[in-house]
């Protein structure tokens, strides 16, 4: 996993991959970590450019030093701080960039086509992205401070209010939280953090306490249907 078009889907799968904390042990046994980190902080020169044609005009390369970083930021569930130290700061308001980006995408085919996942036509769902950025804010005081001086906030405001749309659907199928869980979580860590201006907290907060209302009202709800 060094150069050429074999990277630019190896690291996609390898951060698929480290989205599971049962993965981590092999991954790190495997020495990624050092790998992920030399790929997000640009120390590899990988030719993955040629790759990308549409016709005759060439594609922008995939920004596989983004790839990487939340690869690493997954990891950084079982490494801690240690692993989310090296993720770049400058990762953070890329991955709120894409998060928002994707937030107002609603078919497959415009996830697809827009490349909005790091210049590469893929579809992925807008918890994969929190998730990542989730796991930096839990282990990384910095990285925490560095997503309150981006939208993020906002976002996370919007998601647990109701006003974007969650992405439930797509996967409670399969048992696994979906945006909505994420934006909690990652609420909770940015709160836990002596970062962000007063309004922004505030308004953060009560976001979460609407949340866990109609988290409460949904599960009463929920036992009155099955009494009937």
């Amino acid at each position: 996993v060094t150069a050429g078009p074999v990277l630019t889907w190896a690291l996609p799968a390898v951060a698929r991959l480290a989205q599971h904390r049962e993965t981590h042990g092999r991954l790190m046994a495997a020495k990624f970590a050092r790998l992920l980190e030399a790929h997000a902080h640009g120390r590899v020169k990988a030719s993955s450019a040629s790759a990308w044609k549409q016709g005759e005009e060439d594609e922008p390369a995939p920004r596989l030093d983004l790839v990487a970083a939340i690869a690493l930021a997954f990891l950084s569930e079982s490494g801690g701080v240690d692993l989310a130290s090296r993720v770049p700061l400058r990762a953070v308001p890329d991955f709120v960039d894409m998060l928002q980006k994707r937030l107002f995408m609603f078919n497959a085919d415009e996830v697809v086509s827009s490349r909005s996942f790091c210049g590469l036509p893929l579809y992925w769902r807008p918890r994969f992205m929190l998730q990542a950025v989730v796991r930096l804010v839990e282990h990384s005081g910095a990285h925490c401070a560095t997503a309150w001086r981006t939208s993020l906030p906002e976002l996370l405001v919007a998601l647990l209010e109701g006003d974007l749309p969650g992405d439930a659907a797509e996967n409670k199928p399969f048992g696994s939280p979906d945006v909505l869980d994420m934006a909690k979580a990652c609420g909770q860590s940015m709160l836990v953090a002596q970062a962000g201006l007063p309004e922004a907290r505030d308004s953060l907060q009560r976001a979460l306490q609407v949340a866990d209302v109609g988290k409460s009202a949904a599960k009463s709800k929920a036992k009155v249907v099955s009494k009937l």
